[in-house]
């Protein structure tokens, strides 16, 4: 059974009542969404970090959304082709406009200069062979944009590489835009908006906490590490640039190769068969807690980081994390790996390493399968039968066991490489991991192992490595049974749900190309009626026919069936279809066939020929125009999370943190060193807030809290940024102390963090 939360339609909901039905086996074993689960990992670590998305934030995630929100709302007003007009002809201005090469210089020199080296490198190449592919980046936009939010997956990840791609060409779109429409227009605010996230950027203003005559000393002619770095103008680099381009790095060296593999079909089961890998799913595990090691260790020596490490050397020193210089990047690593790794081992790990799963590596990689087996035949002979275990209620602990060592060498996972090379592991690492807090009582005690315990145990000492799907391998003994039960009562279990979740996908997708409502409802029809299934009974009926069998196996690599068996087989299809269609009617009757074709009837929008060149011709105008910058775009901050020392959060101004003489008498002086009491008192009066009187007495520990966020609801209202004036009180979740003794509670906080992570203090 595989389900999607929502309307009360999970797994988790319904699983009670299947197994109350006998739909399902009583002890049967649930398996998260393994999509779902990394796409947690990802955003729990990335919005700790980085920040939210949403109105008025400042963050990377607001400047992806405003600039698909900026291209959305283009290709609504004007069309499709509009859209790639006003591309192609702000890409021209771009390369011939000296005074956008100077901002662009200013502002972004690297992105810039990456941009006319390419131009360049293509103009030069001999006899024009790099005239189409200059054509097509003067002329082609970023196309299948969708909305880069983390509740569809990938959807982050793919828009932030469009835009470190396209950073020079999208700010000056902005720039084009702001500079053709009316003021205050929704493009207008759409264009101020990302072109003021797009500018900020670091600058060395404090002088790192320096005195003015330190400052100056700090100087030498050869600008070495030990000086205080100035960089020159042509260095800097916009701060949230900066930030994509590790989350960029990020992508291409881990997450797209795991949530890539886990969409892929099983490869003994065959195309069709995505997300019934769960004979593999244990090694993979391994595999992801392998290759995250290797980032947590040395993500600076891999080269997809390399673009990143080039800008974050232009980020000067600041003084402090908050205000987001060279420390912020310097902490801003490790404190996403710790979270991703929280989340992971609460979500991934505890449930692939679990008794009730880790069986499931049987049907795996043949070594791991028979070391697997061997470890719990070890475990059997040396207590004695399963059975016997259970009767006299015993575990492990009662027995003394001898420790059973898994081989030390080094294996290739076959069926496990993506993008990034073969996945070569070592055994005994990869089993000491996967089996750390396994009970193999619990274990020899599952239906699974029970039933098929006879062929374990002949795999188990089996001179030679024993592959279920491999007969030449099976010596004298059969597994027939067990091969057809790990297909059957293994693969059968879906590692992740997305056969629910690609309809809703569809409806995002068949979206995109600017009609309404009524008419993705008639494309949502015709592709699940017509479409989906032809294609699969296509690809099915042309491997049936294939009768070389060098010619069968690329027909099953083949993406779609085409030429002239495709016509053949689209008729014969449609022919079936239609026969369906007509017997429908028939039964539905001429009123309700009415009803059915009012209902899915849409209106087209498409903008006149005259109006679409009419609008060009203004938009060529208007981009030649002086360009004068308002005080909308420029830059605004950046949102400093609590994790990066932005702020305290409010959930830990509790009594529990304070010390036990305030907690006692509120009244009193404190100075105890991260005492929440004292810290509210002093953030409270720092702040000249209006209390009654006698309030540090009469009021709780709590309704101070509240009346803090009730005051630093106003300072965001009074900060200029007129959009986060909607906020609600319950939003705000954290306060950007003012008071010494609140912003050294942000020490403690980092200790609780870190707590709560399980992470351990360096001494």
């Amino acid at each position: 059974m595989t389900g999607d939360a929502g309307g009360g339609a999970s797994v988790q909901s319904l699983l009670p009542h299947m197994k109350r039905l006998c739909a399902v086996s009583k002890d049967c074993s649930k398996i998260n969404c393994g999509l779902h689960a990394l796409n947690k990992c990802l955003e729990s670590s990335f919005q700790d970090v980085f920040g939210k998305q949403g109105i008025g934030h400042k963050t990377p995630f607001q400047l992806l959304f405003v600039f698909n929100q900026l291209w959305k709302r283009i290709k609504e007003d004007g069309g499709e082709k509009y859209l790639e007009e006003i591309y192609a002809v702000t890409m021209n201005e771009l390369v011939t406009n000296s005074d956008w090469h100077a901002e662009a210089d200013k502002k972004f020199p690297h992105a810039f200069g990456e941009l006319m080296q390419k131009i360049e490198d293509l103009e030069n190449q001999e006899d024009d062979s790099g005239l189409d592919e200059l054509v097509s980046l003067m002329t082609e936009r970023p196309k299948n944009l969708q909305d880069p939010v983390f509740s569809r997956w990938m959807t982050v990840l793919m828009c932030t590489k469009v835009v470190t791609a396209n950073w020079p060409i999208i700010y000056f779109m902005a720039v084009a835009v702001k500079q053709n429409e009316p003021a205050n227009s929704y493009l207008w605010q759409l264009s101020c908006a990302l072109l003021s996230l797009m500018n900020e950027r670091s600058t060395p203003g404090d002088n790192s906490g320096q005195t003015i005559n330190e400052f100056i000393g700090s100087f030498n002619d050869q600008n070495t590490s030990n000086t205080c770095h100035m960089p020159k103008k042509s260095d800097t680099t916009p701060t949230f640039y900066v930030m994509l381009l590790w989350m960029q790095g990020f992508a291409e060296c881990f997450f797209d190769d795991m949530f890539e593999w886990m969409m892929r079909s099983d490869p003994v089961l065959g195309s069709g068969s995505w997300g019934q890998t769960a004979r593999l799913g244990v090694e993979r595990c391994y595999v992801m807690h392998m290759k995250l090691k290797e980032l947590e260790d040395g993500w600076e020596n891999m080269p997809q980081f390399k673009p990143y490490l080039d800008e974050v050397s232009k980020i000067p020193e600041k003084g402090s994390v908050s205000k987001v210089g060279k420390e912020f990047f310097d902490k801003m690593p490790g404190k996403v790996f710790e979270k991703f790794r929280y989340v992971f081992d609460k979500h991934v790990t505890s449930c692939w390493c679990s008794d009730d799963i880790l069986h499931y590596i049987i049907g795996g990689n043949p070594t791991l399968a028979n070391e697997f087996a061997a470890w719990l035949n070890h475990y059997d002979s040396m207590i004695g039968a399963s059975e016997t275990l259970a009767s006299l209620g015993l575990n492990e602990d009662d027995v003394d066991v001898e420790v059973h060592e898994f081989t030390d060498k080094e294996i290739t996972l076959e069926h496990h490489k993506v993008r990034n090379g073969d996945i070569k592991v070592n055994v005994r690492d990869c089993l000491d991991y996967l089996t750390a807090d396994a009970d193999r009582a619990h274990i020899l005690e599952r239906p699974f192992v029970k039933k098929y315990w006879k062929h374990i145990l002949e795999m188990a000492t089996a001179e030679e490595t024993v592959d279920l799907f491999d007969k030449d391998t099976w010596g004298d003994h059969d597994y027939s049974p067990l091969r057809k039960a790990v297909l059957s009562e293994i693969c059968i279990h879906s590692i992740h749900q997305q056969r629910c979740e690609n309809y809703v996908q569809l409806a995002a997708l068949i979206s995109k190309t600017n009609v309404g409502e009524v008419r993705r409802t008639a494309r949502t029809i015709i592709i699940s009626t017509i479409h989906r299934i032809f294609n699969k009974e296509a690809m099915d009926e042309l491997a049936r026919r294939v009768a070389d069998p060098n010619q069968k196996e690329k027909a099953k690599k083949a993406r779609r069936v085409e030429g002239r068996l495709r016509i053949e087989l689209l008729i014969d299809n449609l022919n079936k279809f239609t026969k369906k269609v007509t017997r429908a009617r028939q039964v539905a009757g001429v009123e309700k066939c009415k009803e059915i074709y009012d209902r899915i009837t849409g209106k087209k929008f498409k903008m006149s020929e005259t109006d679409r060149k009419n609008k060009i011709k203004k938009f060529k105008e208007n981009i030649k125009k002086k360009r004068t910058e308002v005080k909308a775009e420029m830059a605004a901050g950046v949102d400093v999370t609590p994790t990066m020392d932005g702020g305290v959060l409010l959930r830990i101004l509790t009594k529990k943190n304070s010390c036990t003489a305030c907690c006692k008498d509120p009244t009193r002086d404190c100075d105890a060193e991260h005492c929440a009491m004292a810290a509210v008192h002093a953030e409270i009066s720092k702040r000249e807030m209006k209390m009654r009187k006698g309030w540090k007495k009469t009021l709780e520990i709590k309704e101070k809290r509240h009346a803090l966020r009730d005051d630093e609801l106003q300072n965001i209202a009074l900060d200029g940024d007129k959009i986060k004036q909607g906020y609600d009180k319950t939003q705000i979740r954290h306060i950007i102390p003012q008071s010494d003794k609140m912003e050294a509670m942000i020490q403690l906080q980092e200790r609780l963090r870190k707590k709560e992570l399980d992470i351990e203090e360096s001494l």
